[in-house]
């Protein structure tokens, strides 16, 4: 029993040994390390088979190319850069070294080995990218030897500009950088007013992801209204021309300030009323509070015949109070952004930024109090009918100025947008470059910025107290002075609209006319990721709206 289960379990043994070995004298045919013998049974080693691709059965898809004598060859592995290299033996290591050398030793093809190139490369005009080939160039395939491109120190993996000279990139990988700066796009390949003459065909080309939109700067809080300063008490005159100065109003946060509080009257004459308090400032501003009306002076303008102070007979004589200003109005809240599509500005695609939000109405100043009325003092009276001096009341309290409106939040700009391929012309082309029998795996399109906060309105300032009595002789006969009216706070601001989510797009083509690249490659849109839309902006008042999210799109054209 033992010994059946030893031989089954050496039978498993040989099964999975057996099938590893399969698996590994394929994998040994496209090895680069061996690429010269691929494992052939008639040659036990390398050195006794130069030219092992002949021994076997190669797959269909790998062929043995030939040896193009005119062509700089590139080798990651292999490679190293020179002035005197270049050949299928002596390859360069980049393709930035070997499109210049090119340039320089009228070349017209470059061939690429299997490997990865981190470089950002620039096309030359008339000069191939051919890609497919082994490390050594000793096979070929698109299938098994990827030549891959890719880049994450710029947006931009390939770059072609003005490209009117016969020439093909082909059996490239090409993978679109990956960005972090704000709504900056990426680009696998971009080109920018190449004709006809370029062929870019038989490429797998990933697109990158692209940066988010920079959120909207948050709107600053208002300033808070100054308060208004307290009316003065009232006092025995101590000649005509004196009075109690109302309470100054207070120091405007926003634009309106509030009312100075009332003045108290000049003291009375012998033979005219005086004494009257006046009426208090309005405060400023469209919604700024009306002044307190003014208390009556004493006596009620009878001559004074009496040997004590007289009362006014009808009325009020203490000051009133100076109205509230009203709150300032919330700002409205911006827009989000609407067009998903985006513009080309200045040959890159731009998303749709938020729009900003309104400001917040500055509060309107509170109205100062009324100052108290005053009295005659017959004890002063001069029997030739000199002038003599009576009491003034009390002054008005000053307004309360209005607080400042919050500011407005700005909008999100959009995301950055992900391009497997992006062709710009500066106007109208017809003989667009030929583009066929690639897969384009689309990527991922940057997030829309929010909308910044609206400002916080600043809070009204207090208005003054009114003046109070005396207590010297009659001044506690007088009238108090109204207080000043309060400021009225300030609106709140709008918040920013959100900004659009970048595109991604597979081919996008700005002023190309007619091209029907949608039926001539394979699009995996599944792979793809529209931004989101960046959210409305926050507010007490009127929030932002949010945006809108970005378009995924195979094909999308724009003259």
């Amino acid at each position: 029993m033992v010994e059946n289960k030893k031989a089954i379990s050496m039978m498993i043994i040989g099964i999975i040994v057996g099938a590893l070995g399969i698996f590994f004298g394929f994998y040994s045919k496209l090895n680069p390390e061996c690429e010269d013998c691929l494992d052939c049974p008639e040659c036990p080693t390398c050195e006794d088979c130069p030219d092992c691709p002949d021994c076997i059965d190669l797959p269909e898809s790998i062929i043995v190319p030939d040896v193009m004598e005119d062509a700089v060859y590139v080798s990651s592995k292999y490679g190293l850069d020179g002035s005197m290299r270049g050949t299928i033996d002596k390859p360069q290591k980049t393709l930035t070294y070997a499109i210049n050398y090119a340039k320089i030793n009228n070349n017209d093809t470059i061939i690429i080995g299997k490997g990865v190139y981190n470089e950002s490369v620039v096309l030359a005009n008339g000069i191939s990218l051919l890609g497919g080939y082994s490390e050594n160039f000793s096979l070929y395939s698109l299938s098994y030897f990827p030549s891959v491109i890719m880049q994450n120190a710029g947006n931009t993996t390939i770059y072609g500009c003005d490209i009117d000279k016969n020439m093909v990139i082909e059996g490239l990988e090409i993978h679109g950088p990956v960005v972090h700066g704000a709504s900056v796009n990426s680009y696998a390949f971009y080109l920018s007013n190449s004709n006809a003459s370029l062929t870019i065909r038989n490429c797998t080309i990933f697109g990158g992801t692209a940066g988010d939109g920079a959120d909207g700067s948050d709107g600053v809080n208002g300033a808070n209204g100054g308060d208004g300063a307290s009316g003065a008490n009232s006092k025995k005159a101590t000649s005509l021309s004196d009075s109690v100065l109302g309470g100054s109003a207070g120091s405007a946060g926003g634009t309106e300030p509030g009312g100075e509080g009332g003045d108290s009257a000049v003291p009375a004459t012998y033979d005219a009323q005086q004494g009257d308090g006046v009426t208090g400032d309005s405060g400023m501003g469209a919604e700024g509070g009306a002044g307190g009306s003014g208390g009556n002076g004493g006596n009620n303008g009878q001559i004074n015949t009496g040997p004590v102070a007289q009362m006014p007979s009808s009325g009020q004589i203490n000051g009133q109070p100076g109205d509230s200003g009203v709150d300032g109005l919330n700002g409205m809240g911006g827009d989000g952004a609407t067009d998903q599509t985006g513009n080309v500005i200045l040959s890159e695609w731009s998303g749709s930024v938020g729009s900003i939000g309104t400001y917040g109405g500055d509060g309107g100043g509170g109205g100062g109090g009324g100052a108290g009325g005053g009295l005659d003092d017959p004890s002063s009276l001069d029997p030739l009918g000199a002038p003599y001096y009576g009491y003034c009341g009390a002054s008005g309290g000053g307004g309360g100025s209005g607080g400042q409106g919050g500011a407005a939040g700005n909008g999100g700009d959009g995301g950055g947008g992900s391009f497997c391929i992006f062709i710009y012309y500066t106007s109208t082309e017809s003989l667009i470059p030929k583009i066929y029998n690639n897969t384009l795996y689309l990527g991922a399109g940057g997030d829309g910025g929010d909308g910044g906060s609206g400002g916080v309105g600043g809070s009204g300032g207090l208005g003054g107290s009114g003046g109070s009595l005396g207590s010297n002789g009659f001044e506690n006969c007088c009238g108090t002075g109204g207080s000043g009216g309060n400021g009225g706070d300030g609106g709140h601001g709008g918040g920013g609209g959100g900004g659009s989510g970048g595109c991604s797009v597979g081919i996008y083509g700005h002023g190309a006319e007619s091209p029907n690249y949608g039926t001539s490659n394979q699009f995996i849109i599944s792979t793809g990721v529209a931004g989101q839309a960046g959210s409305g902006g926050n507010s007490i008042g009127n929030p932002g709206t949010d945006g809108v999210a970005g378009m995924l799109n195979a094909v999308y054209y724009t003259l």
